[in-house]
């Protein structure tokens, strides 16, 4: 828990990507990476640090967006240029970290992307934080890219 809220902390805070790893875990050159989307627009300069990772490694993408219904429309708007790339969409079953975890376990990826976007008051107190809820709950490495970062 301490590891995760230091975390956590520093994911508030960070203007710049961080890559969270569990406690434990070993380093694994990653090959399959999943980046979890929600359904708003991703800017391309947002996700050049993810594109720049997966050319390194020469590994797979996998964009994966859950479902949450409420008549919300999925847009694949996420494309990288010379990156083989994969597209995922799957209803939530329990709660949207669940359902990811469930997903990344099914079809064992050694890396996870999110963008951390910035709440307003009102909205941080009545929602709760995907990324944030994630960095607890990680098994696997888990990069945050803050959104609107354009390194």
């Amino acid at each position: 828990i301490i590891f995760g809220s230091v975390a956590a902390i520093a994911l508030e805070k960070a203007k710049v990507p961080v890559w969270v790893i569990p406690p434990k875990h070993p380093f694994v050159v990653p090959k399959r990476i999943v980046f979890a989307k929600d359904q708003n627009e991703v800017p391309t300069k947002v996700l050049s640090t993810l594109q720049k990772l997966a050319a390194k490694f020469d590994a797979t993408v996998t964009v994966l967006y859950v479902d949450e219904g409420a008549g919300r429309v999925n847009r694949h708007n996420v494309e990288f240029e010379g990156i083989k790339t994969t597209y995922h969409e799957i209803p939530l079953s329990k709660g949207v970290n669940e359902t990811i975890n469930d997903f990344i376990e099914e079809n064992q990826f050694d890396l996870m992307c999110m963008i951390r976007r910035e709440k307003g008051f009102f909205e941080s107190i009545f929602k709760k934080s995907i990324t944030k809820t994630q960095v607890y709950n990680s098994t696997i490495p888990l990069l945050v890219i803050p959104d609107g970062f354009t390194g």
